[in-house]
């Protein structure tokens, strides 16, 4: 996917696809392979990397699954390079990051520095579906230790008081556009339009270091937790779904509440007040009546059940796409598949 997608230039443009590499480092990497990505709408860089896969359906082996870390190294010269603690931006203006703003190959980085998210994605093989499900936290918040906090419950972690925020960064919005990416390529790929996009929500949490040096995990309304699915698959009968509706069963019941699903009786309509998105879910949205006390500059996400659509022509089907997803998920399924020039490398 990856290699097709960057031989076409037409796609690495659209797609903001700048350039990519594997990860080099011996036995790790050979069972749980990553890659760098580097995409021209983003100042850092993208470590993706397989921290698990297997076969869903025992029985005939035809459903198999992979989960994916995301991290971001960011760039020193973006405003959010100031919310990723101390550690780890000394790691990055150090000796550690070479020049592509990467650990050098020789490198040791801790693996709990730097992750925003994480992907899934899900291949029936039988019924020809794909399932691509990017999720986070809107703000991803680690707390030091502080022995002056009072703490109660049998495991002594759940604090009272609210200590500094060493780490705080906007997760979702750093590592969406690397999905949104996966989706335009996967569309490229398999030359087919996603069919269901579901965007769902649950409160979030944070992390706290405890007295051992573990991080202990605490729920928190202050925080979003985010899962988005965007699903392929071709037109079939009744009996082939019951895969996929299992899949999105699960982010429209409990503990999850749906924001968004495109197959629910909705429609796109105007708002009084004017949207400045650009087509990407989390780009930047005036809404007037909205303010955000962040001085950083990262993008928030749009409220997607308010947004107006555009009419998108693939292969003569109109979709009504929300302005709040990348119309290239869908015109991706047409884009031509033949390079410029006899050498795709970049």
């Amino acid at each position: 996917m990856i290699g097709q997608g960057f031989a076409v230039d037409d796609v690495r443009e659209k797609l903001f696809l700048k350039g990519a590499s594997e990860v080099w480092g011996g036995e790790e990497m050979d069972a749980h392979p990553a890659w760098y990505f580097w995409l021209a709408n983003s100042p850092g860089a993208y470590r993706l990397q397989l921290v698990d896969s297997g076969r869903l359906d025992e029985h005939t082996g035809s459903v198999m699954r992979g989960v994916f870390s995301v991290k971001y190294y960011p760039s020193p010269l973006e405003p959010v390079f100031s919310h990723f603690s101390p550690v780890e931006q000394a790691l990055v203006v150090g000796e550690t990051f070479d020049h592509t703003n990467t650990p050098k190959l020789e490198a040791q980085v801790p693996e709990n520095l730097f992750s925003v998210g994480t992907i899934e994605f899900i291949r029936d093989l039988v019924n020809k579906q794909s399932f691509l499900t990017y999720t986070s936290l809107d703000r991803l918040r680690f707390h030091n230790f502080s022995p002056e906090l009072n703490r109660v419950g049998e495991d002594q972690s759940t604090f009272i008081e609210e200590p500094s925020h060493p780490r705080q960064i906007p997760a979702w919005d750093l590592g969406y556009p690397l999905f949104d990416a996966s989706v335009g390529l996967h569309a490229f790929l398999m030359r087919k339009p996603p069919k269901r996009v579901i965007l769902s929500r649950q409160s979030g949490f944070d992390f706290f270091e405890n007295n051992t040096g573990h991080l202990v995990q605490r729920d928190t309304d202050e925080t979003v937790f985010k899962s988005l699915m965007v699903a392929f698959y071709p037109e079939c009968c009744e009996e082939d779904s019951t895969f996929e509706q299992s899949l999105t069963s699960q982010l429209l019941g409990s503990p999850w509440t749906p924001i968004l699903d495109t197959a629910a009786p909705w429609r796109c309509r105007s708002d009084s007040h004017k949207h400045t998105c650009n087509g990407r879910l989390g780009s930047q949205i005036n809404h007037g009546h909205e303010a955000c006390a962040c001085t950083d500059g990262h993008r928030h996400m749009p409220d997607v059940k308010t947004t107006s659509c555009r009419s998108v022509n693939v292969d003569g089907v109109i979709w009504e796409v929300p302005l709040a997803f990348n119309e290239q998920w869908w015109l991706m399924a047409e884009a031509e598949q033949f390079m410029k020039s006899m050498c795709g490398c970049h």
